[in-house]
């Protein structure tokens, strides 16, 4: 027989010539082996989904005792049928030898069967050989229903020197009491608990608590040895996420064996994310792109010798998102499910794609007897997909499913994080606010959620509070890039810090109260002076239903002139084409043009002279798209979107009794510029136009979002909404989600992760 050895070989270098060779060639020479070389085999062949039903069969009957045959069975079961089978077997060879529930209890908890597998480690024969991993098992299973007094009776009973026992005390800790949990855990424990820093280390990365997690590495290293392999992981862990993937590189080479196929699939992903990001950070297109397809060899080679490890998948997945044309992979992720293949991962990357009705479809609904932790994902992965695809209804209606429910503190965050979400993008700071508040003792240091709370402190108009927010969470961001100094400001910072200075000089804004009110009492002008208090003012309107659409008369129906461009330098995206093809299939009577740079300039060489030795001046592409597309709608009109906007509905109504058409963002309430849509000379367009040239001449460095795109448009969109009548009218302004049910927006193409990228 070929050495498994060479068999990986094989797999690692390219799917096999003849899959079911090996099998064939196993259960010809099954009769003649041992248990254990047989058993090994078959683990092997199994675990590389390679068929060995025969070989299996004829194991199985020969040694019918053995439970590891029976979980490789089920393992390799097809069907639903031949799953319910080889479960059945299972049991029965579990009950007959009075040992190992917890391997049929595992099986049943993976497949959503919670009270069975509850059920199965209900009575446990304490003298079995297996009491102590049945134990752990049903302490494990309690912790993730978030049972705490029945968690707490097992890891009672758990002998102190049970190798388990760390583990299971820092799940209850984080269960219970979350990041807080761990942090007190990890206050509390003596040299005598060494062997809890490693968990308590996993999970305080799993929290983003990086300064908590930084803390443990060095126990570990002080208390285990800086060459223990809890200290090495450590070091690589921290510098992965650190986004210092050279020094994980250096510290994988010394764990790493000599030949990539005998890597396991943990060494396969610490080295896919180091070198990913490795190629992401590549300035050089061409490097990236060599880089990235060694990296998708390299993925397609791990997933075949570990085909069952999702997270293996995920790196895969983008692997084939950086590099692949996207509608083959569309096509891809729209066929069959592949074996072992994770609905809700497929779910996921639907989304990353844009295509959120899919996404719907792919995710299985929420069936009542779940686990908590099953029952929840697919609710909050539908609510994700529901929101994202422009249905806040709908997601509200997903969440709805998990009422009730009480699960551990992770868990509550992940689902506070998406409902103040959901507020967020209805401009309800007092709903987020209510669905933050319950975090703030076990979630202290999840970044996101201080993001979060940045953007409710400034919809209620209180600037200082967001200000905070983002303070603390520049504080946590630098922990997690270990670096001596925080993250530059971006956009968050960049206008709160704006908002907040305005402000200073008047009443406390109040969202409640109309906002017609609080511009009258104003100094004239001052809320469209500065982008900060634009952005708070057309949120406000928005929450307040002020910016109604008023049509034209039908005179005037054909104000935007029915053309579309797009802006793009470089070499061709591989996820570019696809946006073009579908704005062309959703909108044949659009007339479509892509504007490069070179077409660019010499449009404005023609049309607009004065402003192309500023577009020349430009470094980053980001502000030369930004100062083109406003001159080309203020001169010409018609509809420019990025391409990575994707469209999935016609847009058209959009365009009748309209004469501009912009979006409201669910960021911080101002206006998008990834699709505009106007006629040609609005005072709107010049005033756009007047603020990105003066920006970008006074600055020499610019920062694309503040200085020529989402700010300056803000502060001329409500310009126009609070002037007369006469250029109010017929200016549409689309919520996110009326936006989003028709458009996906802002696709993480490739080029967004290179260090080119204005971000």
């Amino acid at each position: 027989m070929i050495a498994l050895d060479d068999l990986a070989r094989a797999l690692w270098q390219g799917p096999l010539d003849d899959p079911a060779a090996p099998g064939r060639e196993l259960a010809e020479r099954i009769a003649g082996l041992d248990y254990p070389p047989a058993l090994e085999r078959l683990r092997a062949l199994t675990g590389w989904r390679l068929p060995c039903g025969p070989a299996l069969s004829a194991a199985l009957a020969r040694w019918p005792w053995s439970i590891d045959l029976a979980l490789l069975a089920h393992d390799a079961a097809g069907d639903t049928a031949a799953q319910e089978a080889a479960l059945a077997e299972l049991a029965a060879r579990v009950e007959a030898q009075k040992r190992r529930p917890a391997a049929l209890a595992r099986r049943l908890w993976a497949q959503g069967r919670a009270s069975q597998a509850r059920a199965v480690l209900a009575r446990l024969d304490h003298a079995a050989p297996s009491a102590l991993d049945d134990l752990a098992c049903r302490c494990e299973l309690a912790l993730a229903e978030a049972d705490w007094p029945a968690a707490e009776r097992d890891l009672a009973a758990l002998p102190a020197n049970a190798p388990q026992r760390p583990r299971l005390r820092a799940l209850l800790a984080h269960g219970r009491n979350g990041g807080a949990g761990l942090a007190l855990l990890a206050q509390q424990a003596g040299p005598e608990d060494a062997a809890l820093l490693p968990p308590l280390f996993e999970l305080a990365l799993a929290e983003r608590d990086h300064a908590l997690a930084r803390d443990l590495a060095a126990r570990i290293s002080r208390q285990l040895g800086p060459e223990s392999p809890a200290a090495c992981e450590a070091a690589i862990l921290l510098a992965l996420d650190g986004e210092a993937p050279q020094k994980a590189l250096d510290l994988l080479a010394a764990d790493l064996p000599d030949q990539p196929w005998r890597y396991s699939a943990r060494q396969h992903i610490r080295l896919l994310r180091a070198r990913l990001m490795l190629g992401d950070q590549e300035a050089d297109p061409g490097k990236a792109a060599e880089m990235r397809a060694g990296l998708l060899a390299m993925a397609a080679g791990a997933l075949r010798l570990h085909p069952a490890h999702e997270l293996l998948r995920g790196l895969w997945l983008a692997c084939r998102e950086r590099i692949e044309d996207w509608r083959d992979l569309e096509a891809s992720l729209l066929a069959p499910f592949a074996p072992g293949e994770s609905p809700l991962q497929r779910a996921a990357q639907l989304d990353r794609l844009g295509l959120h009705e899919a996404a719907l479809a792919h995710a299985p609904f929420p069936e009542a007897g779940n686990p908590h932790w099953l029952f929840i994902a697919r609710a909050r992965r539908r609510a994700e997909s529901a929101l994202l695809g422009g249905d806040p209804d709908r997601a509200r209606a997903e969440l709805a499913l998990t009422e009730g429910l009480e699960p551990g503190a992770p868990l509550r965050a992940d689902l506070a994080y998406l409902r103040a979400e959901l507020c967020l993008w209805e401009f309800d700071h007092e709903g987020a606010e209510t669905a933050l508040a319950p975090l703030d003792g076990p979630c202290p240091n999840r970044a996101g959620l201080w993001l979060q709370r940045a953007r409710t402190a400034f919809l209620r108009g209180d600037f200082p509070g967001a200000e905070a927010a983002l303070t603390r969470f520049q504080g946590l961001k630098t922990a997690q890039l270990d670096s001596a100094t925080p993250p530059p400001p971006d956009l968050r910072d960049r206008i709160t810090e704006d908002a907040s200075r305005a402000a200073r000089a008047l009443p406390r804004l109040d969202p409640r109260r109309p906002l017609r009110e609080t511009l009258q009492d104003a100094p004239p002008g001052r809320f469209c002076a500065t982008p900060g208090l634009a952005a708070w003012a057309l949120a406000t309107g928005q929450r307040q239903n002020l910016w109604q659409f008023r049509p034209l008369p039908p005179a005037e129906a054909a104000a935007i002139p029915r053309r579309l461009i797009h802006y793009w330098e470089g070499p061709p995206s591989v996820a570019a084409q696809r946006t073009i093809d579908a704005w062309a299939r959703h909108h044949p009577g659009l007339t479509r043009q892509l504007f490069d740079r070179a077409q660019a300039a010499d449009w404005l060489e023609r049309q607009v002279p004065a402003l192309l030795p500023l577009f020349e001046r430009q470094q980053l592409p980001a502000t030369r798209a930004d100062l083109f597309r406003i001159a080309w709608l203020h001169r010409e009109g018609g509809i420019y979107a990025d391409l990575d906007e994707l469209p999935r509905r016609p847009i058209d109504d959009w365009l009748k009794g309209a004469k501009a058409v912009f979006c409201i963002e669910v960021g911080y309430g101002t206006v998008a510029n990834n699709f505009i849509a106007c006629a040609p000379g609005l005072p709107v367009m010049a005033r756009m136009l007047e603020r990105i040239e003066a920006n970008l001449a006074a600055n020499p460095a610019p920062y694309p979002w503040w200085d020529s795109g989402p700010a300056p448009f803000s502060q001329s969109v409500l310009e126009a909404l609070t002037a007369p009548d006469s250029e109010a009218a017929g200016l549409r302004i689309l919520s996110q989600a009326e936006y989003c049910a028709r458009i996906s927006t802002n696709l993480p193409f490739p080029h967004k992760r290179s260090p080119l990228h204005w971000r």
